[in-house]
């Protein structure tokens, strides 16, 4: 059985929900995995410490982490960290 761990929903049913914050799109991913298979989960961890979380997540050997504001939509294109 696969597992999956969602932690954004970017379309629902041919709605692009790119513009709206990605507080109330996990909402929506939040109502839409109730009741789901096991193994599948909703990543709801939201941290204000990301630099320091990422920093952790490299030092146990991982590339790094996903974060995005919560307030803010999704923005298209390559982005930089500066």
């Amino acid at each position: 059985m696969p597992c999956y761990v969602a932690f954004d929903l970017l379309e629902l049913n041919g709605k692009d929900l790119r513009r709206q914050p990605l507080e109330a799109r996990k909402r929506v991913l939040a109502r839409l995995l109730r009741g789901a298979e096991a193994g599948n989960a909703l990543n709801a961890n939201t941290s204000p410490r990301a630099r320091s979380s990422a920093q952790h997540a490299c030092s146990l050997g991982y590339e790094g982490i996903v974060s995005k504001r919560l307030a803010r939509h999704i923005v298209t294109g390559a982005q930089t960290v500066g």
